[in-house]
């Protein structure tokens, strides 16, 4: 008994070992494909971040690990520009703003 439970726990600290070498190389994965969509540094890290959380939770087997940080990173930056888009309008609502409010500039009167 002893000896199985010791073999769990060098195997255990084995595979953790495997998983940090391979979630940093996942992490910066993850970031490159956040980044480019998002185009901010704080954006990108939390978006990976909780592509990684969820990584964690994750029961089963994982074929390609990349794959998957590739797909849950791309879906969460997709949720994360909707979200911005709905609590910032669109560009061209965001300049129509600050040409009528910041700048005083009139807007079109159709007289």
């Amino acid at each position: 008994m002893t000896l199985a439970v010791s073999c769990h726990a060098r195997g255990a600290t084995l595979v953790k070992q495997v998983m940090t070498e391979n979630i940093e190389a996942l992490r910066r994965h993850g970031f490159g494909v956040a980044y480019r969509m998002l185009g901010t540094v704080a954006d990108a890290e939390d978006v990976v971040q909780e592509a990684l959380v969820r990584l964690a939770r994750v029961d089963e087997h994982l074929d390609e690990p990349a794959a998957w940080v590739t797909t849950v990173t791309t879906r969460l930056a997709i949720d994360h520009l909707r979200r911005e888009r709905g609590r910032r309008g669109t560009p061209l609502e965001r300049a129509a703003f600050l040409l009528r409010v910041v700048f005083d500039y009139p807007s079109r009167c159709h007289s």
